[in-house]
């Protein structure tokens, strides 16, 4: 539920309304992703030009800047599909289903870990590269904001409901759950043998007693 698969992201099988025009958009852009993404795996991401996505995917450079300003726009967007709205979307399912945030954290990095372990080393790279190459007008600037947007509705919740504590505002909570997945993310994408399922059961421990058992000390 978390992130989107590489067959998805390659795919408009399942957008059956288009027309054909809109058919053929998402055709071309789906080329232009199945071959950058076939070049990045084998060279990395700054040694495959947009000259060599345009050969492999059998278009013109005019084609491909008609569909991107250049390849970080790409690597954004397919971010973007793999990561920022699946886990967008998530987190607006998670608060709509009004569980305690308890089950809410709980439920969240149960797909974090389920997502994420599914990926190949393609889709760490992407993700790596849009998440290190972020600037403040980006995509990932974007999605940060929305995280922590989420996370301190959740958070409001819960202190309304009497589940957390309101010694500490909602924008601390959120700031720091967000910060620890994202920690997790950098880890996860730089390094191979990176422990991800001892990581995120460690870190949901860790949020579930220093947000939901929180209690200052005398």
């Amino acid at each position: 539920m978390l992130l989107g698969a590489r067959n998805q992201l390659l795919s408009i099988a399942d957008q059956p309304d288009l027309t054909r025009r809109e058919r053929r958009k998402l055709e071309v852009q789906a080329r232009i992703a199945g071959a950058a993404m076939s070049l990045m795996e084998e060279k990395g991401c700054e040694q495959a030009t947009v000259e060599d996505i345009c050969e492999q995917a059998d278009i013109a450079r005019k084609t491909f800047y008609n569909h991107y300003s250049g390849k970080q726009e790409l690597i954004y967007q397919l971010c973007d599909k793999l990561l920022y709205s699946p886990n967008e979307a998530l987190l607006k399912l998670l608060y709509e289903k009004e569980q305690s945030l308890r089950e809410t954290i709980k439920s969240y990095m149960g797909n974090i870990e389920t997502g994420l372990g599914t990926y190949a080393a393609i889709e760490r790279l992407l993700i790596r590269e849009a998440m290190m190459g972020a600037n403040t007008d980006s995509r990932a600037d974007e999605h940060l904001k929305k995280s922590c947007a989420a996370f301190k509705r959740l958070v409001e919740r819960a202190q309304q409901r009497g589940e957390v504590s309101e010694k500490l505002s909602a924008d601390f909570y959120a700031e720091i759950i967000v910060s620890a997945i994202n920690g997790i993310m950098i880890h996860w994408t730089s390094f191979p043998d990176y422990p991800l399922r001892q990581r995120v059961d460690e870190l949901t421990r860790y949020l579930l007693f220093s947000v939901c058992e929180y209690q200052e000390a005398d």
